[in-house]
């Protein structure tokens, strides 16, 4: 057990771009924790952990829940115009990633259309550079970051079941 909280937490914190030291300081507890629980030493209690998650913020129950092992990033044809798009009970969520940014999880399949310039699509292990026209589709429960390539503004549309969450 403590190895795959570990794992979970080293995975995540990872593909938030943080260090051992800032998501100690966000949480409040010591780095030495941080460390101690990603190198499976120690298994937090449930409180421990609800600490150490609210660095991200993160509840427990999603920090089980998501998928940070077995990632896969299945890419579509610009041609290709079938799948998550056309499916009922999605949130379409067009955002800037010169404005905003974050992580993103969602608990049914989800994917991404960039509409232009080009970003780097980040799972805890895949990363796929992407350009106008191009989708990528997530597993349920993967975690993922959409990062611009560009200087320029990068508009993306990430379609998720509306229970999705952002972090």
């Amino acid at each position: 057990m403590a190895e795959n909280v570990g794992r979970r937490l080293l995975a995540l914190r990872e593909l938030y771009g943080i260090s051992q030291r800032e998501l100690a300081k966000r949480a409040g507890v010591p780095n030495s924790a941080i460390s101690v629980i990603e190198h499976g030493k120690s298994s937090p209690s449930v409180s421990s952990l609800e600490k150490v998650l609210a660095g991200f913020p993160m509840t427990v129950q999603q920090f089980l829940n998501v998928n940070v092992i077995d990632t896969t990033l299945h890419t579509y044809g610009k041609e290709d115009q079938q799948g998550v798009f056309d499916e009922q009970h999605i949130d379409l969520h067009l955002f800037n990633t010169e404005s905003e940014n974050g992580v993103f999880i969602t608990p049914g399949p989800a994917q991404v259309l960039v509409v232009g310039g080009r970003v780097c699509i980040n799972t805890c292990n895949q990363t796929l550079e992407q350009s106008a026209g191009d989708r990528v589709g997530m597993d349920r429960n993967t975690p993922f970051r959409v990062d611009p390539l560009t200087d320029d503004a990068v508009w993306v549309y990430a379609a998720l079941r509306t229970s999705s969450y952002h972090l």
